[in-house]
């Protein structure tokens, strides 16, 4: 995301971010709102720094002076299927038998 780039409204799993240079992002979770009244959060972006992010629907804004260069990595959404039963462990085999 380049300087001043506003993101259109999107949403996120769980995941992990991996930011690559240190600047600073603007981000409205009611995004719906963002003009003139909705309330966001200005965070700091740190290099080499592993976060933990959970799940969001949001719009971002780079307000830093170099472009975003992160890593994201997402969870899938956990799914349960509360009629099946679990699935059995996996069959051990060990050569020779």
């Amino acid at each position: 995301m380049e300087p001043g780039e506003l993101s259109s409204g999107h949403s996120h799993n769980q995941r992990l971010a991996i930011f690559l240079n240190r600047t600073q992002v603007q981000q409205w979770t009611n995004y719906w709102q963002r003009e003139p009244s909705g309330e966001s959060e200005t965070r700091e972006l740190i290099p080499d720094q592993v976060t933990f992010r959970p799940a969001v629907a949001h719009i971002s804004k780079d307000v830093g002076i170099v472009p975003i260069r992160n890593i994201l990595i997402e969870f899938k959404p956990q799914i349960f299927y509360p009629d099946l039963p679990p699935a059995p462990p996996p069959q051990m085999r060990h050569k020779g038998q």
